[in-house]
């Protein structure tokens, strides 16, 4: 093979190897492959209530949640009261497109709750097993 042919076959295998290689960020992305990068509930690992509830005053809450990755930042805790039972969440979203290590992080978050009216509530919430749920009782 002569010098020439071994330099346009070096240039193509490298152009092809630069085209089908995974790219670390977004300004190499040649097929427009984006990361996911809408919100998404993360888990909830623990659920932290004051000793006592009392209705028609804010309780604040701590709860611990796992990220997938570093570059994941919390976007709000979602809460939802229907009758007695609260849905709660913690909402995620990826910072970046550039390569971040799989490693869970756990990340703790305060948050206020209004209970209108005494009595048994069930707090619901996504758990690394499945769905959790707490009663709670409010005075």
């Amino acid at each position: 093979m002569s010098i020439r042919k071994k330099q346009v076959f070096f240039l193509a295998f490298l152009a092809g190897v630069l085209m089908f290689s995974p790219s670390c960020s977004k300004e190499w992305d040649w097929f427009g492959k984006e990361q996911e990068t809408s919100s998404f509930e993360a888990y909830i690992l623990s659920i932290h209530l004051p000793s006592s509830l009392y209705a028609g005053q804010p309780a604040v809450f701590s709860v611990t949640y796992a990220k997938p990755q570093p570059c994941y930042t919390r976007t709000g805790i979602n809460t939802h009261l229907r009758g007695s039972e609260m849905d709660i969440e913690v909402m995620l979203k990826r910072d970046h497109d550039d390569a971040c290590p799989d490693m869970l992080v756990e990340e703790s978050a305060e948050f206020s709750v209004f209970f209108p009216y005494p009595g048994t509530f069930t707090l619901k919430y996504k758990g690394m097993e499945g769905p959790e749920i707490l009663e709670i009782e409010v005075l």
